[in-house]
Protein backbone atom coordinates (compact mmCIF):
# COMPACT_ATOMS: atom_id res chain seq x y z
CA UNK A 1 0.00 0.00 0.00
CA UNK A 2 2.71 2.52 0.92
CA UNK A 3 6.25 2.44 -0.40
CA UNK A 4 9.06 4.90 0.03
CA UNK A 5 12.12 5.53 -2.09
CA UNK A 6 15.44 4.75 -0.42
CA UNK A 7 18.04 7.51 -0.72
CA UNK A 8 21.02 8.75 1.23
CA UNK A 9 19.89 10.52 4.38
CA UNK A 10 21.12 13.98 5.21
CA UNK A 11 19.30 16.30 7.56
CA UNK A 12 20.62 19.81 7.83
CA UNK A 13 19.26 22.04 10.55
CA UNK A 14 19.49 25.79 10.18
CA UNK A 15 18.01 28.35 12.52
CA UNK A 16 16.82 31.57 10.90
CA UNK A 17 15.35 34.52 12.73
CA UNK A 18 13.30 37.27 11.15
CA UNK A 19 12.35 39.37 14.17
CA UNK A 20 13.72 40.51 17.48
CA UNK A 21 14.27 37.03 18.94
CA UNK A 22 17.98 36.37 19.26
CA UNK A 23 18.95 33.12 17.54
CA UNK A 24 21.25 32.13 20.40
CA UNK A 25 18.48 32.74 22.97
CA UNK A 26 15.96 30.68 21.01
CA UNK A 27 18.34 27.83 20.32
CA UNK A 28 19.11 27.48 24.03
CA UNK A 29 15.49 27.18 25.19
CA UNK A 30 14.83 23.73 26.73
CA UNK A 31 12.26 21.86 24.67
CA UNK A 32 9.27 19.71 25.48
CA UNK A 33 8.87 16.63 27.64
CA UNK A 34 12.31 15.14 27.74
CA UNK A 35 12.80 11.64 29.12
CA UNK A 36 14.84 11.23 32.29
CA UNK A 37 18.30 9.74 32.03
CA UNK A 38 19.01 6.37 33.72
CA UNK A 39 19.98 8.12 36.98
CA UNK A 40 16.67 10.01 37.04
CA UNK A 41 18.06 13.42 36.06
CA UNK A 42 16.85 15.08 32.87
CA UNK A 43 19.14 15.99 30.02
CA UNK A 44 18.27 19.40 28.61
CA UNK A 45 18.28 19.67 24.85
CA UNK A 46 17.62 22.84 22.94
CA UNK A 47 14.82 23.25 20.41
CA UNK A 48 17.40 23.22 17.65
CA UNK A 49 19.00 19.96 18.80
CA UNK A 50 15.66 18.31 19.45
CA UNK A 51 14.14 19.08 16.05
CA UNK A 52 17.33 18.16 14.23
CA UNK A 53 17.47 14.81 16.05
CA UNK A 54 13.82 14.02 15.37
CA UNK A 55 14.20 14.97 11.70
CA UNK A 56 17.26 12.77 11.33
CA UNK A 57 15.53 9.80 12.95
CA UNK A 58 12.50 10.06 10.66
CA UNK A 59 14.66 10.72 7.58
CA UNK A 60 16.57 7.52 8.13
CA UNK A 61 13.30 5.60 8.22
CA UNK A 62 11.88 7.02 5.01
CA UNK A 63 15.12 7.59 3.12
CA UNK A 64 14.53 11.26 2.36
CA UNK A 65 17.22 13.89 2.16
CA UNK A 66 15.65 16.99 3.69
CA UNK A 67 16.68 20.29 5.22
CA UNK A 68 14.80 21.66 8.22
CA UNK A 69 14.61 25.39 8.89
CA UNK A 70 13.06 26.93 11.97
CA UNK A 71 11.94 30.51 11.44
CA UNK A 72 10.88 32.97 14.10
CA UNK A 73 7.21 33.39 13.37
CA UNK A 74 4.31 33.79 15.80
CA UNK A 75 1.90 31.79 13.64
CA UNK A 76 2.14 28.02 14.28
CA UNK A 77 2.64 26.40 10.91
CA UNK A 78 4.92 24.22 8.85
CA UNK A 79 5.33 23.77 5.13
CA UNK A 80 7.73 22.33 2.61
CA UNK A 81 9.35 23.76 -0.51
CA UNK A 82 9.98 21.76 -3.71
CA UNK A 83 13.70 21.61 -2.87
CA UNK A 84 12.79 19.46 0.20
CA UNK A 85 13.27 22.27 2.68
CA UNK A 86 10.89 21.89 5.61
CA UNK A 87 9.96 25.10 7.42
CA UNK A 88 8.75 24.94 11.02
CA UNK A 89 7.86 28.14 12.85
CA UNK A 90 9.00 28.82 16.40
CA UNK A 91 5.33 29.17 17.38
CA UNK A 92 4.63 25.61 16.19
CA UNK A 93 7.75 24.30 17.93
CA UNK A 94 6.50 25.90 21.15
CA UNK A 95 2.93 24.64 20.67
CA UNK A 96 4.11 21.07 20.16
CA UNK A 97 4.57 19.82 23.69
CA UNK A 98 6.47 16.64 22.90
CA UNK A 99 8.90 15.00 20.54
CA UNK A 100 6.01 12.91 19.21
CA UNK A 101 4.14 16.04 18.11
CA UNK A 102 7.21 17.52 16.39
CA UNK A 103 7.74 14.12 14.75
CA UNK A 104 4.20 14.32 13.35
CA UNK A 105 4.95 17.76 11.86
CA UNK A 106 8.15 16.54 10.22
CA UNK A 107 6.54 13.28 9.08
CA UNK A 108 3.59 15.17 7.59
CA UNK A 109 5.87 17.49 5.60
CA UNK A 110 7.97 14.51 4.45
CA UNK A 111 4.69 12.96 3.31
CA UNK A 112 4.33 15.89 0.91
CA UNK A 113 7.91 15.34 -0.28
CA UNK A 114 7.49 11.64 -1.04
CA UNK A 115 4.22 12.27 -2.83
CA UNK A 116 3.60 8.62 -2.02
CA UNK A 117 0.14 9.54 -0.86
CA UNK A 118 -2.49 6.90 -0.20
CA UNK A 119 -4.78 6.22 -3.07
CA UNK A 120 -7.81 8.46 -3.51
CA UNK A 121 -10.28 5.65 -2.93
CA UNK A 122 -8.72 4.84 0.45
CA UNK A 123 -8.99 8.45 1.63
CA UNK A 124 -12.52 8.78 0.31
CA UNK A 125 -13.50 5.57 2.09
CA UNK A 126 -12.03 6.90 5.34
CA UNK A 127 -14.02 10.13 5.06
CA UNK A 128 -16.99 8.75 3.17
CA UNK A 129 -16.99 11.96 1.11
CA UNK A 130 -16.56 11.64 -2.69
CA UNK A 131 -16.59 15.45 -3.12
CA UNK A 132 -13.45 16.00 -1.02
CA UNK A 133 -11.35 18.75 -2.67
CA UNK A 134 -7.83 17.79 -3.76
CA UNK A 135 -6.12 20.14 -1.29
CA UNK A 136 -7.90 18.51 1.66
CA UNK A 137 -7.15 15.05 0.32
CA UNK A 138 -3.46 15.95 -0.05
CA UNK A 139 -3.31 17.17 3.55
CA UNK A 140 -4.96 14.00 4.83
CA UNK A 141 -2.67 11.86 2.66
CA UNK A 142 0.36 13.68 4.11
CA UNK A 143 -1.05 13.18 7.63
CA UNK A 144 -1.37 9.43 7.12
CA UNK A 145 1.95 9.17 5.30
CA UNK A 146 3.52 11.14 8.18
CA UNK A 147 2.00 8.81 10.76
CA UNK A 148 3.43 5.81 8.93
CA UNK A 149 6.86 7.49 8.72
CA UNK A 150 7.19 8.68 12.28
CA UNK A 151 5.62 5.54 13.75
CA UNK A 152 8.38 3.50 12.10
CA UNK A 153 10.87 5.77 13.86
CA UNK A 154 9.28 4.92 17.22
CA UNK A 155 7.04 7.95 17.78
CA UNK A 156 3.46 7.77 19.08
CA UNK A 157 0.84 7.95 16.28
CA UNK A 158 -1.85 9.42 18.56
CA UNK A 159 0.22 12.60 18.85
CA UNK A 160 -1.06 13.58 15.39
CA UNK A 161 -4.61 14.06 16.66
CA UNK A 162 -3.37 15.86 19.76
CA UNK A 163 -1.28 18.40 17.85
CA UNK A 164 -3.94 19.08 15.21
CA UNK A 165 -6.47 19.65 18.00
CA UNK A 166 -4.15 22.26 19.53
CA UNK A 167 -3.54 23.91 16.14
CA UNK A 168 -7.28 24.22 15.56
CA UNK A 169 -7.30 27.32 17.77
CA UNK A 170 -4.39 29.05 16.05
CA UNK A 171 -5.07 28.63 12.36
CA UNK A 172 -6.55 30.67 9.56
CA UNK A 173 -7.67 27.46 7.86
CA UNK A 174 -11.29 26.53 8.42
CA UNK A 175 -12.22 24.59 11.54
CA UNK A 176 -13.97 22.12 9.26
CA UNK A 177 -10.74 21.33 7.39
CA UNK A 178 -8.89 20.58 10.64
CA UNK A 179 -11.82 18.59 12.01
CA UNK A 180 -11.89 16.47 8.83
CA UNK A 181 -8.17 15.79 9.16
CA UNK A 182 -8.53 14.85 12.84
CA UNK A 183 -11.49 12.57 12.00
CA UNK A 184 -9.55 10.89 9.17
CA UNK A 185 -6.56 10.29 11.47
CA UNK A 186 -8.84 8.86 14.13
CA UNK A 187 -10.42 6.46 11.64
CA UNK A 188 -7.02 5.49 10.25
CA UNK A 189 -5.61 4.82 13.73
CA UNK A 190 -8.69 2.80 14.68
CA UNK A 191 -8.34 0.73 11.50
CA UNK A 192 -4.61 0.33 12.14
CA UNK A 193 -5.30 -0.85 15.69
CA UNK A 194 -7.84 -3.41 14.50
CA UNK A 195 -5.29 -4.86 12.01
CA UNK A 196 -2.73 -5.56 14.74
Amino acid sequence: MFTYRKTIVTVTFILLTFSTVNAEEFSSIPYGNQPPLPGGEKEIFTVKERIAGIGERISKGVGIEARILVIDERKPEAYVYPDKTIIITTALAELAGSDDEIAFVIGHEMGHITKEHCNKEEILSILNDPSLPDWKRHEIEADISGIISFSKAGYNPSSAEKLLSKMLYYTDVSTEAFTERIDAISIYLTDLGSEE
